[in-house]
């Protein structure tokens, strides 16, 4: 899964691109699968690198902003391992912790104090990750709206099906 800060910086970027309305609801929503993670629970539909985005689906829409960044949070994790990384090891979380600090500058966030724990910050090189990378991985994402995401990784039919019962 990508840190909490890279969620929140795609988040932050999804905003102006999707009209929410509640962003607070929003972020929470982002945040949400990790957290629910942390107490054991679920909360992926699968797994953080192959969550099924048609289970979630099945007990929840995305009309609610909440909703929104929940999906949003999904599909980030889905592409991030299976479109952007291309090696994984325990140093990652530890690069994480290198690039908080440099994301939430470039990227005015504000840390939710729900997750505030779990954000750490360290001076270190990079191992796993590389900086411009990443930035190149928020700044796509970011620009992807939540209804493309949609059809994209869920499907042009469910899309439609979705849409007619207003659930998109």
């Amino acid at each position: 899964m990508p840190g909490y800060i890279i969620h929140l910086a795609v988040a932050k970027k999804q905003m102006k691109l999707n009209n929410i309305q509640n962003e607070t609801e929003f972020i929470k929503g982002v945040i949400a699968p990790d957290l629910l993670k942390q107490e054991g629970i679920d909360s992926h539909y699968g797994n953080s690198s192959n969550p099924n985005l048609i289970r979630f689906l099945i007990k929840h829409n995305i009309e609610t902003d909440y909703n929104k960044g929940y999906f949003l949070h999904l599909v980030t994790d889905y592409i991030f391992y299976n479109k952007f990384l291309s090696r994984w090891g325990p140093e990652i979380y530890e690069d994480y912790n290198t690039l908080n600090d440099s994301l939430i500058k470039k990227y005015e966030l504000k840390v939710p104090k729900e997750v505030q724990e779990y954000v750490k910050f360290q001076d270190k090189a990079l191992t796993i990750l590389d900086f411009d990378d990443i930035i190149s991985f928020i700044e796509t994402v970011g620009k992807i709206p939540i209804n493309q995401m949609y059809k994209e990784y869920v499907g042009e039919k469910s899309y439609e099906s979705q849409k007619q019962c207003n659930y998109i």
